[in-house]
């Protein structure tokens, strides 16, 4: 029993003259990644972090171990110690409680985040209650993903230069505090009702229920300030990696840590510049998913990426057609796509925009330079390929950007010739309206009329034979 107060009295006489020497330095202590891509990527979370602090000018002096530190020496002069790992069973400090109670003697601060919040030993429990002023606890504590609205912001420091946000994550909650109140909220919400399951180990209990109901708020980030002065933060987001592309949830964290490590926090908080981390493993499924933000991070990592045929052969822009992401297609063209590239098919992104009848698409790429006269590898225009699919709010898209109702396919006819054999009566009447020529004899030596006697298609019979 004698054992762990002997070894914490040692280790804070060892550690605590080199504390005094730097009290800017802030370790950071990385888990192994888990969950797969863009999920507790801990090392790569903390490199932005501590990179973030080494940048900002507040003479921070910040590193990263990969695992726990076992070499001689790793905690001298540490003034703040900044955990993120996976938590439970598998948490980095499970078995270091000893090591970590001496620091803090020593007056070494702490700050702790996402699934590092939960303790896997009663002993570690006890610690984050002393050190950070709560922790996740089972069967009292929830871990779902929900996206945070309508958050509240403490007036403190470590909000400066934080604007509301909202953003998806695992946002644990309901963590259990101390029962002196010895912690001060930084980041609350009330979370959505459906965020809680049945009753189980991190879904849900009778007294959240409660809370729930009763429009209590919930504390994802907060702070304490022990009774030497040490300092604590919790926070319990940290589940996306990408999630540390956006500013505010980014710099709500490195202005706890900075408050951990006892800087002075600036109006505008901690601001970083780093560059942008990618939510999809590839830019193609970004734009399958319709996440432009994301896009934009792939493509400022690699600007080539966006006129490079890719999926398919197919460019970004013509994917983003494909699958009917009119945000995507936009954004895309507003970054500089090729509307020209053609596809396997010879069709420009104006062809695969009849090819998916999306009229305002077509609008679109008329502000940008497509080429209207292409011809495909049928031998037909845009307008030709509207008319033939008898796309009535296409056609007239075509023919409201400037699409020629005269220009001959390689077959010498008219987008009237594809009409005549399957447009209906509003595709038929836009293009007469519009100046075609009924009288157009194809290479083959057939009129629009001839076809539609051909095709036995009544509506352009009806239209075309007293012309």
């Amino acid at each position: 029993m004698l054992f762990r107060p002997i070894v914490s009295l040692v280790l804070s006489i060892v550690f605590v003259s080199g504390l005094l020497a730097n009290a800017n330095k802030v370790l950071f202590i990385a888990g192994e990644p888990s969950h797969g891509w863009n999920k507790h990527e801990f090392p790569a979370g903390c490199e932005v972090l501590a990179g973030s602090l080494n940048e900002s000018g507040l003479g921070v002096e910040a590193s990263v171990s990969l695992g726990w530190p076992e070499e001689e020496g790793a905690f001298e002069g540490v003034g703040t110690v900044v955990v993120y790992c996976d938590g439970a069973e598998l948490h980095v400090a499970n078995e270091k409680v000893d090591q970590l109670d001496a620091l803090y003697s020593a007056g070494v601060n702490f700050v702790f985040l996402h699934f590092a919040v939960e303790p896997g030993t009663e002993e570690l429990a006890a610690f984050m209650t002393k050190s950070i002023g709560g922790y996740f606890d089972l069967d009292w504590s929830v871990n779902p993903v929900w996206t945070l609205k309508n958050a509240t912001l403490s007036d403190s420091t470590i909000s400066n230069g934080v604007s509301s946000f909202e953003l998806e994550d695992e946002w644990y909650y309901h963590m259990r505090f101390r029962d002196d109140g010895g912690y001060t909220p930084v980041l609350s919400a009330v979370p959505p009702a459906d965020t809680i399951g049945e009753d189980g180990p991190r879904s849900g209990n009778p007294v959240l229920r409660e809370e729930l109901a009763a429009g209590k708020e919930q504390h994802l980030a907060w702070s304490r300030v022990g009774e030497k002065g040490q300092r604590g933060f919790g926070f319990t987001g940290g589940h996306f990696h990408s999630n540390w592309n956006d500013d505010d949830f980014r710099r709500l964290v490195l202005n706890g840590i900075a408050w951990t490590a006892g800087m002075e926090i600036p109006d505008h908080g901690v601001v970083s510049d780093f560059p942008s981390i990618v939510k999809y493993k590839t830019v193609e499924e970004s734009i399958a998913r319709g996440d432009v933000a994301d896009m934009a991070s792939h493509l400022e990592i690699d600007p080539s990426l966006l006129n490079k045929p890719g999926r398919g052969n197919m460019t970004l822009l013509q994917q983003a057609i494909m699958r009917k992401k009119s945000e995507a297609a936009a954004f895309l063209l507003g970054r500089g796509a090729d509307p020209n590239a053609l596809t396997k098919s010879k069709q420009t992104s104006l062809h695969l925009a009849v090819v998916r009848n999306l009229p305002e698409m077509c609008r679109e790429l008329g502000n940008y330079d497509v080429d209207l006269s292409v011809r495909d590898k049928q031998g037909w225009t845009a307008l030709h390929l509207a008319a033939a699919k008898n796309q009535a709010e296409t056609v007239r898209a075509l023919i409201e950007i400037g699409c020629d109702v005269n220009a001959l396919s390689d077959a010498g006819g008219t987008p009237l010739h594809e009409a005549g054999a399957s447009g209906g009566e509003d595709v038929l009447k836009q293009l007469l309206e519009a100046g075609v020529d009924p009288k157009v004899v194809s290479s083959h030596g057939v009129t629009a009329l001839d076809l539609a006697r051909e095709y036995k298609n009544e509506a352009a019979i009806l239209l075309l034979k007293d012309l």
